[in-house]
């Protein structure tokens, strides 16, 4: 047994996934780096796609989608998307990687949550200086430096330490969520 720091993560990525049906939406997108999809989705990957089978959504490559580790590959990506049926819903596991969607979307016109929900898998300090808040799952970083740093004091003092922390873990609904649109 080791010391160890969790977030209720993928619970409350569930709980947004449902609410998200509940409001209508069926073509939802997560877009996550490949690595956490190919060989094999990891933990969160997994329990996406278990949750839309168990809402009764089909999920392919269009729901979890692979992309070049480059921005031009995600902005191919993204045009593939909307091409023919876009998503209602695109939920980025990352800031960098939720701040290109936005900006590359919001250049062909394409606005939240007018044209779709767009979702932030984590916090980020810039948030607060956006209108609207871009919707994210939120916790508190700081808490887990400071038990990794707990550890590593306990560790150079030779004291045992094997603790498991769950950090909070909520869910920001910022005004990059809605409906899907109509039509």
């Amino acid at each position: 047994p080791i010391a160890g720091v969790t977030t209720g993560k993928i619970a409350r990525f569930l709980d947004l996934i449902q609410e998200l049906v509940d409001l209508g939406h069926r073509r939802i997108v997560n877009i996550t780096r490949r690595e956490r999809v190919s060989p094999k989705p990891g933990a969160l990957e997994r329990a996406f796609l278990n949750k839309l089978k168990a809402c009764g959504i089909p999920h392919s490559d269009y729901t979890l989608p692979l992309w070049g580790p480059e921005p031009k590959g995600l902005h191919q990506c993204l045009d593939k998307l909307f091409k023919h049926t876009p998503p209602t819903v695109i939920y980025a596991d990352e800031f960098q990687t939720f701040s290109t969607i936005q900006n590359h979307l919001a250049n062909r016109g394409i606005l939240a949550p007018r044209d779709v929900t767009l979702v932030c898998g984590e916090p980020n300090f810039s948030f607060k200086w956006l209108d609207p808040t871009p919707s994210h799952i939120e916790w508190n970083h700081e808490r887990v430096v400071q038990r990794a740093t707990q550890w590593v004091s306990h560790v150079a003092r030779s004291q045992k330490d094997i603790k498991q922390t769950q950090i909070a873990v909520g869910l920001v609904r910022g005004g990059t969520m809605g409906p899907p649109p109509k039509g």
